[in-house]
């Protein structure tokens, strides 16, 4: 099963969990940059423009002008999850302190967050040059979310990163699998403003593809967001959640291919109705098991079957 995980890991296209990144980021904006800087007093005054002209526009992740003992102070985040050589990372964080000195002129806090447990491993934090008479020192931290204690974000209260737990390092003796799923189930047990709840569980749920827990983009475009299936399948006692395949459109392609599962003898409805409020007698959460060959042609017979 673990090699399974690592090779669905290896295979996603990671780019969706920095996007995500940001969004949780401008629901906690100033919790989070406070956490991230150790600077209490902290205070954010604004989101800047992240797309800096140069020849090739580049877009930076989080661009924020904060106060820091009253001085006027820019913030970098930067979110990663690709793995990069050295000069690649050098190359585009100093690309990064001279374009934001050269449009806004003043100091700066970067950092880079490392999503991926095997991205960053040679990002040195730092570029010097040390050419006689053109010096050149420029230093940014390093954040590597798996290094960090996933536990102790709900030991101590930390709601603007609780979102973040379950890609930091389990409490020991727990599985990667296994720790998403409890980081789910305690939040959900928290008492938090529902809008709270809601921004840090839509974070969770975009890591449930990394860890295996699902294929595919759990957060479809509609607002109508998959939270049903995934709770009701983490509530069981024993729950395996190999796929999950996620469906909108208006032609309602859900129904006929649910009704196209049921007739396939393997296939086990978990329970009636589920997920299907606007389907009479129809259910759209499924168990079924499948080979390999059968997912190849799953495209193939929908498409004959339902077209």
């Amino acid at each position: 099963m673990e090699d399974i995980l690592n090779q669905r890991l290896e295979e996603l296209p990671h780019n969706r969990y920095d996007i995500v990144s940001k969004h949780i980021f401008g629901t906690f904006t100033e919790d989070l940059l406070r956490a991230l800087t150790k600077i209490p007093g902290l205070k954010f005054l604004e989101q800047l423009e992240t797309e800096l002209p140069t020849v090739e526009i580049r877009r930076m992740d989080v661009l924020a002008k904060t106060l820091v003992e009253e001085q006027e102070v820019l913030v970098h985040i930067e979110f990663q999850v690709s793995r990069e050589t050295r000069a690649e990372i050098l190359q585009r964080k100093v690309g990064y302190f001279g374009r934001c000195f050269e449009r806004y002129g003043l100091p700066i806090l970067s950092y880079i967050i490392y999503l991926s447990p095997d991205a960053g491993q040679n990002d040195p934090g730092g570029y010097s040059q040390e050419f006689p008479g053109h010096k050149i020192e420029i230093e940014y931290q390093v954040i590597r979310l798996s290094e960090l204690e996933g536990q102790s974000i709900f030991e101590t209260g930390q709601t603007s990163l609780m979102a973040f737990a379950p890609l930091m390092r389990p409490r020991a003796g727990v599985s990667a699998v296994e720790w998403v799923k409890e980081c789910h189930q305690i939040t959900r047990a928290l008492s938090l403003e529902p809008e709270l709840q809601n921004a840090i569980r839509k974070k969770m749920m975009s890591q449930f593809a990394e860890y295996g827990l699902g294929s595919g983009n759990l957060l479809p475009r509609h607002e109508k967001a998959l939270h049903w299936n995934v709770d009701f399948l983490l509530d069981l006692q024993s729950a395996e959640l190999i796929s999950i395949l996620a469906i909108r459109s208006p032609e309602r392609l859900e129904n006929r291919i649910a009704k196209q599962l049921e007739r396939d003898p393997r296939t086990d409805i978990i329970e009636p109705g589920l997920g299907a409020n606007d389907a009479r007698g129809a259910t759209h959460l499924l168990r079924f098991r499948a080979d390999d060959m059968w997912w190849a042609s799953f495209v193939e017979t929908v498409g004959n079957t339902c077209f």
